[in-house]
Parts: C-alpha cells; sequence; structure tokens
C-alpha cells in the first residue's frame, strides 16, 4: 500500500498538517476499560483500507483518551496463522528503540554516570580517536540529538553485509572503529577535523544513536540488555521487550515480519549498535513506556521528561528534536506532541502522546507498509 492509496481525507489532511512520519501514545493496564463502540467504529474505519491491502497482516492499535485505554487487533498473524494478533504479540519497533535509548541516556545523566557533554572520543579506543580529531567534537548530546555530523549509516557497512535484509548482523565495533577513524564531515565543501561553529545541523543517524549506547555500555561496564532491564523494564513492569535476539527466538508469541510483497522477513540480528534500531516489544509494553513518559507521578517521570524538550531544529517545518523524541508543535494552534515511528525487517510502528491533552496512539504492525498515516488521522480525531 502507498501513500496514493490512503485515501480518507483526515488522513491527506493530518499528513499536510504536521508530516507522513510519527506517532503518539499513552496507556495504562490498570485503567483498562471497556472499549467504546464509537471510538472502535471510527478506529475500524481508518485501518479498514491498511488491513484490506492485500499484503498486510497484523495489526495492533491501542489508545489512550483521558486516562482510558483501549485495545484493537485487527488482520492475522501470517499465513499459516489466520489469527490475529493480540496485546502480547511480540513485534520489531525498529528505530523507535532510539527513544528507549535516549531514555538510559537521560537517566545516567541524572545520576551522574555521563555528562551530555561527554565527548565520544572518551568511550572510543586511544588509537582511533588520535586518527580523527573529530570525534572529540561530537558529544553524547550531538548522538542524541542528531546534530553529530554523522550519517544514517557508516559508509563502510557495506563491506561487512552477508545477508542485504540483516545489515547490522555481522557489524561488529571494530567495523564502527574503522569508519570511525577515517570519517571526516565536509564543511563548506571540505573535509573537516572539528564541527564548524553552529554546526548542529540535524541530520538523522541511525549510527549517532547506536553510538550512544556503545558509549553507555562503556561508561557503565554493562550490555545494552542490562541497561535497558535496569532502566526501563523492570521499574516499568515490562514481560515482554528485548533487544537480545536469543531470548526472543525462544518465544512463542513473536510475529514474523513481512515485506510489501507478502514474503516473510528474516529476524534481524546486530552484532553492534542495539540501541539504534534493535528492540522488540508488545502492545501492552509499549503502552507503559509512553504513559510513564506522560504521567508526571510515575517514578521514571524525572529521567524521561528531558528528552521532550525540543532542542534543535529539523528540516520539517514545526518539528524539533529532543533526546529522540520529535516535538511537534503547530507554531501553538495545536497542542505539543512527542512522536517517533519505526520501520524495519519488515515491521513498521508508530507512537506519539500529548501531555498537555492526555491522549496517545500506538500501532504496530507485522507489514513494511507504514502505519503513520493511520496514528496520525487518529491523534488527529482525539484531539477534536
Amino acid at each position: 500500500m502507498t501513500t496514493a492509496k490512503m485515501r480518507y481525507p483526515l488522513l491527506i489532511f493530518c499528513c499536510s498538517l504536521i508530516f507522513s512520519c510519527f506517532s503518539f501514545f499513552v496507556s495504562n493496564d490498570k485503567l483498562c476499560a471497556q472499549p467504546s463502540k464509537a471510538l472502535e467504529g471510527l478506529i475500524n474505519e481508518i485501518v479498514d483500507e491498511y488491513i484490506d491491502f492485500e499484503n498486510s497482516y497484523g495489526l495492533s492499535v491501542g489508545i489512550i483518551d483521558d486516562g482510558q485505554v483501549y485495545k484493537y487487533q485487527y488482520g492475522k498473524l501470517s499465513k499459516d496463522k489466520p489469527a490475529p494478533p493480540n496485546a502480547q504479540t511480540i513485534y520489531h519497533i525498529g528505530a523507535i528503540s532510539k527513544v528507549y535509548t535516549t531514555a538510559i541516556f537521560s537517566a545516567l545523566v541524572k545520576e551522574g554516570v555521563v555528562n551530555e557533554n561527554d565527548p565520544l572520543s572518551k568511550f572510543l579506543p586511544a588509537n582511533v580517536v588520535a586518527e580523527n580529531g573529530y570525534l572529540k567534537s561530537i558529544s553524547l548530546k550531538d548522538l542524541a540529538t542528531h546534530t553529530s555530523g554523522l550519517p544514517k549509516e557508516p559508509y563502510n557497512i557495506a563491506l561487512t553485509v552477508r545477508d542485504k535484509e540483516n545489515l547490522y548482523a555481522n557489524y561488529h565495533m571494530r567495523d564502527a572503529y574503522d569508519f570511525l577513524a577515517d570519517f571526516r564531515p565536509k564543511v563548506d565543501g571540505k573535509e573537516s577535523t572539528k564541527k564548524p561553529i553552529g554546526g548542529n545541523r540535524f541530520r538523522y543517524s541511525h549510527l549517532g544513536i547506536g553510538l550512544l549506547g556503545f558509549a553507555l555500555e562503556e561508561a557503565t561496564g554493562k550490555s545494552y540488555d542490562e541497561l535497558l532491564q535496569q532502566y526501563i523494564i523492570r521499574p516499568l513492569g515490562m514481560t515482554a521487550t528485548y533487544s537480545s535476539h536469543q531470548k526472543i527466538r525462544s518465544s512463542s508469541n513473536v510475529a514474523k515480519g513481512h515485506y510489501f510483497n507478502g514474503r516473510v522477513a528474516e529476524v534481524n540480528t546486530f552484532a553492534s549498535l542495539k540501541g539504534s534500531e534493535a528492540i522488540r516489544t508488545n502492545l501492552n509494553d509499549l503502552l507503559k513506556f509512553v504513559q510513564a513518559n506522560m504521567d508526571s507521578k510515575n517514578r521514571l517521570y524525572p529521567t524521561l521528561a528531558p528528552c521532550h524538550t525540543g532542542r534543535v531544529d529539523t528540516d520539517m517545518k514545526y518539528v524539533r528534536c529532543g533526546y529522540g523524541w520529535y516535538v511537534i508543535n503547530q507554531n501553538k494552534k495545536l497542542p505539543e506532541i512527542h512522536t517517533h515511528s519505526g520501520r524495519t525487517a519488515g515491521f513498521s510502528s508508530y507512537v506519539s502522546f500529548c501531555k498537555e491533552r492526555g491522549k496517545g496512539v500506538v500501532l504496530l504492525s507485522n507489514s513494511s507498509t507504514r502505519v503513520d498515516e493511520l496514528g496520525i488521522a487518529i491523534m488527529d480525531f482525539l484531539l477534536r
């Protein structure tokens, strides 16, 4: 399904008003209520065409509306499993992993383990830093806000790929070190060994957030999985959130991803840089995380809130970037919305929340077809 096939006027309006990339949601299982028929009918109408598309499969939708939580399930898990998904079905959320990584970063800043202005070079081997002075000018804050100047993907990743559908399976930190030793950003058409004055330009980078996660591992002596457990999973009582491929493989409720042509996607693995795209989770757990970002009384809120501040402009009007989160502010015409989306290895996902109105939306799909427009449409409805 392409954008051209999404014919709802509401969707077109939302995409032109905001942008077709992100979403929001909030949840609390303890507050879960019986879905209202009116809301259910609206959600059914919005997602109907997506589900009817030939190679769309399962879709899980979560809504928070003034403290009430609603969960809806659509489609089927695969051709071999005609049953619909449920709130425990595990999806790969791809780039939404970034807001988990920046949340861990914020927690470690609060504890004084790292400083947001610490240079990336502090966590790299001395020989790598000696070869490239530019690394001293990249701070952890730059990595968290996509202003490091690093590219979306490391240029040498193609040299390590054994499966083009599983890019990071064989990309180790030694490969990242090789790339970083040689990387020079271009400033005014020339290679530079340091960031230019006023050079905090937004440039979305999987590599940058992946390196942020690596720096946090180095700072604490703990693996990314251990940090995820300590700072997010255990405090929120999550039961199905992982970045470990081996742990995920042991679960019987993991959805298989599907590409546009309906072909089943191979499970993506990460030899390094997990913090950018590696997390798998289910609807219940993702709702808990989003609610923690909205609820000032939640124990994690003091460490999550610093991530919400829009710190740098992006290339999209009215959209700034905080620590991981995109912050949409329509010139005060609409309340502030925080959002992110992901699409990888046969999955697509969307999450957003509006603290001012107590609204939220989460969508998880095991199809490559993006769900952003659906999430934007639902949020637009909730904010009316």
